[in-house]
């Protein structure tokens, strides 16, 4: 190792007399001094800073960066000639140097000019056509041109992401926009040029090594995370279709090289920031619209398998790689939609036809894949054999990487969160009688796939203590479902959660009203003989609380024909088997509890819902009383909302077009506030002694007087 004396002597030598050969002594001691602080052996971010590292490197000479320019571009042109092994040996010398120099960001921002940039570029383009050339090689030694070739693209992600943002990124740091804000130093510029290297690259891969095809996608996902800037010259057609070619190629791979998975995931992490980037950036600054981008990515999704898999690979090896790629690309469908402004994408994916794309994939999924156990290595059935022999159609739509019928319904679940008119997009174009149907073909559900249809009705928060059913179409859809399946663990299951569900508030139990959860669970009472007398139990219990709520004369007389007693021949009249169970609901409905309740009010629980009314051009006397009985609701799931989403609750407001005007409303706690406002002031009234939110219908008369 080089003292900090000898390089410095060794460079001044080289200043003074122009000898290439104290140049090259300076650089070859300055990388053995510093090499230390190169590690390509691993992904992961680097244990230290990069900005930590910068009082360690020293600041480059003045116009040393030129002529090391100008050598990298003699060694590139030193590849295609009988000069290739010192123009290999120089290249990778001058690119570990460049490596050591970008630890100091100062390097970076003052002394990186665009043309060490562009030869850097240039070399890889040389090294990666050389690595995809199989039959005509111009470098002997393969294992040198992917050393430099790993080499070049480790400096590229240093210039273009020197604080190491995608890295982190992928290790599940999250990096908020504040500190990056705190960020010094800006990286390096991306010229145009890497557009074409990068789509070139991944044309006609199949020869080229994974490890570097991984870098490759390191470096595309560094460049984007790393600036804005760089993000929106790299996001073009030609880039989006680069990434493409390597989903269809991971769903081509058998299972011994479906462990290079990580090529996947990495894709497909490129493909989400770069929807987020486009979703964040104006339509004037993309160079391609999110549109297109998912127009290839539910086209690729729906894509058949090749015919010459079909004839050349083994079922399980199709199974590996078909499948995974359907379900990790399903799955990044749901990190897509988690954005700042998730409602406008969440109207792009709806304008993509996405539910009938999604739909489809589950009709075609039980095509996907046969049974695994069948191919044991021996020789087997063909394809169009397993699928019209296979009994158990569980295997054929479930495996164990995961079921994609499971992950469509979560990516469902995903693009109709918190948004009513995707619901009603998905009732008009779809409907879930028929996604009833179709999941009902794929045979007896899993219990996954139930799991999955419960979060579809809270929008995935099952997690949190108190559940809102945000969605009550599934609930109508595990209630039909329940005589039919045949095992009971999971009709107990489903019975149990939709009993509390449907019961666990007052709002929840209106929902349920509303949703015609009484009729479904009759129907379903009405094939008692296949359920499980648990289930019959959990669900005459659901018809006791939502009845005690509301209950129509036609679901009444419905329930008491399950009192009927049943004649059998040869015997006396059979009591139902739920008859003592019914009895108790009927009684337990009659009882009030004491408390009044009011048979008919309107509902406003909605946050658009309201009473609208004429206006009043001109107001008798000097004072107004306004009268009401009302029923204010704080209830746990209220809590939850008010936390994520304050937002007081409004009794009435009377506004004139010049903003003055009288309005009352209730704050978080439930306190009543009246208000006037004039053209100069706001002024409010509270009521600190009574709290309305006690689910307890009063009547309130609030008004004002000058």
């Amino acid at each position: 190792m080089a003292s900090k004396e000898r390089l410095y002597e060794l460079w001044m030598l080289y200043f003074t007399k122009k000898d290439p050969n104290y140049l090259q002594q300076w650089l070859e001691a300055f990388v053995s001094s510093f090499e230390r602080l190169i590690d390509i052996s691993s992904l992961e971010p680097l244990q230290r800073r990069p900005e930590e590292m910068t009082a360690e490197i020293p600041l480059l000479p003045d116009n040393v960066l030129q002529v090391l320019s100008q050598q990298l571009s003699q060694c590139v042109k030193r590849l295609s000639t009988e000069e290739a092994e010192t123009g290999l040996g120089q290249a990778l010398l001058l690119i570990k140097f460049l490596i050591i120099i970008c630890r100091n960001f100062e390097n970076i921002e003052a002394k990186i000019t665009p043309t060490v940039i562009l030869e850097v570029i240039e070399l890889l383009s040389v090294c990666i056509s050389e690595l995809k050339n199989e039959t005509r090689r111009l470098l002997p030694d393969t294992a040198k041109v992917e050393q430099l070739t790993t080499y070049a693209v480790h400096l590229c992600e240093c210039l273009f992401d020197p604080y190491q943002i995608w890295r982190r990124q992928l290790g599940g740091e999250i990096i908020s926009s504040m500190e990056r804000s705190k960020y010094k130093f800006t990286p390096a510029d991306l010229p145009q040029e890497f557009n074409t290297f990068f789509h070139e690259s991944f044309q006609s891969c199949q020869t080229l090594p994974k490890t570097i095809q991984l870098r490759l996608m390191y470096l595309y996902g560094a460049i984007i995370s790393g600036s804005k800037k760089s993000a929106l010259v790299a996001i073009t057609p030609t880039s989006v279709q680069a990434l493409m070619t390597v989903l269809r190629a991971s769903g081509e791979l058998g299972s011994l090289e479906r462990r290079e998975s990580r090529l996947l995931h990495v894709a497909l992490k490129c493909l989400i920031s770069m929807v987020h980037i486009l979703h964040a950036s104006s339509l004037d600054q993309r160079q391609v619209d999110i549109k297109a981008i998912l127009d290839g990515y539910f086209k690729l999704l729906n894509a058949d398998r090749p015919v010459a898999l079909l004839e050349e690979a083994t079922q399980s090896s199709l199974d590996d790689g078909f499948i995974s790629l359907r379900i990790n690309m399903l799955s990044a469908i749901s990190d897509m939609l988690n954005c700042k402004d998730r409602p406008a994408l969440q109207a792009i994916f709806l304008n993509n036809n996405c539910f009938e794309h999604i739909i489809r994939l589950i009709q075609n999924s039980k095509l996907y894949v046969g049974s695994a156990s069948q191919d044991d290595g021996m020789g087997g059935p063909d394809l169009a054999t397993q699928l019209l022999t296979e009994i158990n159609l569980s295997k054929v739509f479930e495996k164990e990487t995961g079921s994609i019928t499971v992950h469509a319904i979560r990516v469902l679940t995903a693009i109709m969160k918190n948004s009513p008119s995707a619901k009603e997009v998905f009732k008009e174009r779809i409907g879930y009688p028929h996604l009833y149907e179709v999941l009902k073909s794929q045979g007896e559900p899993t219990t996954r796939l139930l799991q999955e249809l419960m979060n579809m009705a809270v929008e995935d928060e099952s997690t949190r203590e108190h559940t809102v059913i945000s969605n009550e179409q599934p609930l109508l859809m595990l209630t039909r479902w329940l005589p039919e399946l045949t095992s009971r663990e999971r009709q107990i299951l489903v019975s149990e959660w939709l009993k509390k569900v449907c019961g666990a508030s007052l709002r929840a139990r209106m929902t349920g009203v509303k949703a015609g959860m009484l009729p479904a669970a009759l129907a379903s009472l009405g094939h008692h003989p296949q359920l499980d007398r648990k289930c019959g139990d959990n669900l005459v219990d659901l018809l006791q609380s939502l009845g005690s709520l509301s209950i129509q004369p036609a679901e009444l007389r419905q329930l008491i024909k399950l009192l009927r007693v049943e004649e059998e021949e040869g015997e006396g009249g059979v009591a139902h088997p739920y008859t003592a169970r019914v009895v108790r609901a009927l009684s337990a409905m009659a009882d009030s509890d004491g408390s009044d309740s009011a048979l008919q009010y309107f509902d406003l629980t909605p946050s658009m819902a309201g009473i609208m009314v004429p206006a009043i051009h001109k107001w008798p006397g000097n004072s107004f009383a306004f009268h009401t009985w009302l029923c204010l609701n704080q209830e746990q799931d209220d809590l939850y909302l008010l936390k994520h989403r304050p937002k007081r609750k409004q009794l009435y407001s009377f506004f004139t077009a010049s903003g003055t005007g009288f309005e009352a409303f209730f704050t978080a706690d439930g306190m009543l506030v009246v208000a006037v406002c004039t053209k100069r002031e706001y002024m409010t009234v509270a009521v600190p002694d009574f709290t309305f939110s006690d689910s307890t219908w009063v009547c309130s008369f609030p008004g004002w007087q000058d």
